[in-house]
């Protein structure tokens, strides 16, 4: 079975859902944007803030990744 496969066939048995992990990203990125937007700031503003980049912010409110803690 290629890799490719494999992977389709864990996402079968996942239910296509997210993992746990990634459902505790996509909840963190729900409070940071709230947060952010509820003092009128920009993810570049945010980023300038914590020494990272706006893209990373963005990142971290879709889910897409976190922050390394």
């Amino acid at each position: 079975m290629s890799r490719t496969e494999e992977i389709q066939e864990k996402k079968k048995h996942a239910g296509g859902r997210p993992s746990a992990g990634a459902q505790e990203r996509i909840r963190m990125g729900q409070v940071i944007r709230q947060y952010r937007q509820k003092a009128h700031m920009e993810q570049q503003d945010v980023g300038k803030q914590l020494g990272c980049s706006g893209n990373a912010i963005g990142g971290w409110e879709s889910g897409r990744n976190g922050p390394s803690l």
